[in-house]
């Protein structure tokens, strides 16, 4: 089964759904961290309200490892990153500015930050806040978090 967040609602597809469903959006395929430092600590993000992972759209022949690599280091100002399996593909609907919905693919990654930096928020893409957050705070982040990024957490 393939799970699918609009908002807060989850659809869960057999095959034949997903091929359905799949042929109404547009694909975008994205990458992201699921970042852990030495302390055990989350890396996570407040974008535009919600609380959420770094993550963002793969570039032409970009591999997904590269991506979220590259993401993480954009959105956050992480470098030095160790990446690790594939935890999980999440789908969610997605309304791009220009009205459209897509259909985002993004592939989770398990990442190792060796060092403790400071994050640094990427403004230009409206995120508000980069922080290390320990397990209670995440606990609490969720409450205000989308639906996708929770089910990731809880894989």
């Amino acid at each position: 089964m393939i799970k699918v967040f609009k908002d807060d609602a989850c659809v869960q597809l057999d095959d034949q759904g997903w091929t359905d469903y799949r042929n109404q959006y547009p694909l975008l395929q994205a990458a992201g961290g699921v970042v852990f430092n030495p302390n055990g600590d989350l890396l996570m993000i407040l974008k535009r309200g919600k609380w959420d992972l770094p993550k963002g759209t793969l570039e032409p022949n970009e591999s997904v490892e590269a991506c979220a690599l590259r993401e993480v280091g954009e959105e956050c100002g992480i470098t030095g990153l160790q990446i690790g399996d594939l935890q999980t593909v999440t789908h969610h609907i997605y309304l791009e500015s220009n009205g459209i919905e897509y259909l985002k693919q993004t592939f989770w990654f398990a990442m190792q930050c060796p060092h403790c930096y400071t994050p640094k928020p990427q403004m230009e893409e409206d995120i508000e806040k980069a922080e290390w957050c320990t397990p209670q705070q995440v606990q609490q982040n969720l409450e205000n978090a989308y639906a996708s990024i929770k089910d990731v957490l809880n894989n």
